[in-house]
């Protein structure tokens, strides 16, 4: 838009790399990203002068501002120059940010809240319709999740800013239509039911929780949160009208970028083994029986498995940012993530890695998670290289699925077996048994000095070229376009920076000294020819940690989900369940 007046920018490739550029706003993208954003793996040889035309087009499409020309050429690429207030995103975190300052003070005024709502309806009124829409880029694809992330999270803030104002009767209908756009989003529907019972209409407030509760049952197989059906038992009571969901509504966080949208979580004092300690939904203790998953071996054995339905990402908050987790199937919870790189949206959409986690989900509730920096988690800060920020990323994951005091087990691979490992060592009350696959103690064994920094240069410089040589790494025996969809995969699920950051962090993980601490039953797992991670450095984390059984796999794939899983499958599902015929 010029104004009021349309701009047309041209062609798919022109609006593509306006879509890039856009999102890299005032920062220079190299022209081998944007050759590779463009074409992917299909460049042709004449990338470089097509990308030139690209660029000259798309220039005559943008109305110059007083001589000004926004698209700039700057080595080694170029550059989309903005100024304050000229993009809607910006605007947008401008706005926010400022209703974010007034929601500080829990007793502010009405004049604060008026302002609050006020604010924020002005950000929501810059979305004009879908993120990026037909642009297919996979970097458009996820930088759109988040951004759409925002803007609901920015929504559900001013819906409650509006109850908090009384104005619970005007948003009933608004609300009714947002839980039919959105059928599995809890906010919507505690802010409904909110609505619903401070309206005096207690009998459609609860009828909105059995909604809720058969679409997440049907839909993806698990219950309601604990925050949720505390609100439910509070509208079942006959709670006054005024108080109604108080306690929900003080674990509703107002950051939007930085803490949980899905569900709430209240800090609580910290265990003396065991880091960033929570507690979900009731405020303190043990989950209570109603709660999201059950876990705990003795409480949740199934006479039968149960097949697994479709994952349903949700979020939680660890030192100010946002880490989405995702749980699929029923029975005992296992845990596993931490992987240097993840997506839990893009690895569900693979048929292999499908595969592999329903197997599982037959027998266990097998909760997944991004790290901070990578998939559907906050990208706002580099991977930290010190074990215990991941630790508390892993500890937080625990407390929201299984409680304080229910136990877990925990499968780690590769750079997350570092943090199970120590995880376990750090709270041996909270894990039952540990599976560790393709992993290793420290991560300057996995190469030379010099290979690692010849790695971490390409992978950073030029993401294409380092894209695949990671997939040659880790996907040795794969197919030609196998190996290509794990580049693009790659791409799309970290930034180059973020990547780069991630495998620099694998390498510099040292678990060694926690080892010797590790008290639950531990099977190690990997594969003799791993070309990714050393099956020496398998060898060593056995030998460091007490009575852990090592099993020798064929092949040299990295990725558990490939090769013989069937195998690998066995091994670990026979020692999680104490069955070595299970699998």
């Amino acid at each position: 838009m010029d104004g009021e007046a349309c701009v047309t920018v041209g062609g798919p490739q022109q609006q593509a790399l306006l879509a890039v550029l856009l999102l890299h706003a005032n920062r220079v993208v190299s022209s081998d990203r944007l050759i590779d954003h463009l074409w992917a793996d299909q460049a042709p040889s004449a990338a470089r002068e097509l990308l030139q035309g690209c660029v000259a087009r798309l220039r005559r499409a943008l109305p110059a501002d007083s001589g000004r020309q926004p698209v700039l050429r700057r080595a080694p690429g170029y550059m989309l120059e903005t100024r304050a207030g000229e993009l809607d995103r910006d605007r947008f975190e401008e706005l926010t940010a400022a209703a974010h300052a007034l929601a500080d003070d829990a007793s502010a005024s009405i004049g604060a809240l008026e302002e609050r709502s006020a604010l924020l309806t002005q950000a929501l009124a810059l979305w004009r319709g879908p993120v990026l829409d037909g642009i297919s880029l996979d970097v458009c694809q996820v930088e759109a999740v988040h951004l759409e992330e925002r803007r609901l999270a920015a929504l559900e803030e001013r819906v409650e800013v509006d109850l908090r104002l009384g104005r619970h009767t005007d948003i009933v209908g608004e609300l009714r239509c947002y839980v039919r756009i959105h059928p599995l989003r809890e906010r919507f529907w505690a802010l409904l039911m909110t609505a619903l019972a401070r309206a005096g209409r207690q009998g459609d407030a609860l009828a909105a929780f059995r909604q809720l509760r058969e679409n997440l049952v049907e839909q993806v197989g698990v219950e309601p949160s604990a925050s949720l059906q505390q609100l439910h038992r509070q509208i079942l009571s006959g709670a006054e009208a005024s108080t109604v969901a108080s306690a929900f509504a003080a674990q509703i966080p107002r950051q939007i970028t930085r803490t949980p949208v899905v569900d709430g979580a209240v800090e609580s004092p910290a265990h003396p083994a065991c880091p960033s300690r929570r507690t979900v939904g009731h405020g303190g203790g043990p989950c209570p029986s109603g709660s999201r998953i059950r876990a705990g071996r003795r409480r949740a054995r199934r006479r039968e498995p149960v097949p697994p339905a479709e994952q349903l990402v949700r979020f939680t908050a660890v030192n100010g940012r946002r880490v989405a987790w995702s749980a699929v199937g029923s029975g005992p919870v296992l845990v596993t993530g931490g992987w240097f790189c993840s997506h839990l949206e893009l690895d569900w959409r693979n048929p292999a890695f499908r595969k592999f986690v329903t197997a599982i989900a037959e027998h266990f509730t097998i909760v997944r998670y991004d790290s901070p920096g990578r998939g559907l988690s906050d990208r706002d800060a580099l991977p930290s290289a010190d074990p215990d920020d991941e630790i508390a990323v892993l500890a937080a994951v625990v407390d929201e699925v299984a409680g304080t005091n229910d136990q877990v087990a925990l499968l780690g691979g590769s750079s997350g077996g570092c943090v199970a490992a120590a995880y376990a060592a750090m709270c041996p009350d909270r894990v039952e048994r540990l599976v560790l696959y393709g992993s290793y103690a420290h991560g300057a064994q996995i190469a030379e000095r010099h290979a690692r920094e010849s790695i971490l240069s390409i992978v950073g410089a030029h993401p294409g070229v380092g894209s695949r040589l990671l997939a040659d790494i880790f996907v040795p025996d794969g197919s030609t376009k196998e190996r290509d969809e794990f580049a693009a995969f790659l791409r799309a699920a970290a930034t180059p920076a973020i990547t780069e950051s991630s495998l620099s962090m694998v390498y510099s993980l040292d678990v060694r000294d926690r080892l010797g601490a590790v008290r639950a039953p531990t099977l190690v797992l990997h594969r003799r020819k791993d070309r990714a991670i050393p099956f020496a450095l398998g060898q060593d984390l056995a030998r460091q940690i007490p009575g852990a059984l090592l099993i020798a796999l064929e092949g040299k794939d990295h990725l558990p989900w490939r090769g013989d899983m069937t195998t690998l499958l066995q091994a670990a599902l026979g020692f999680l369940s104490n069955n070595p015929r299970v699998g």
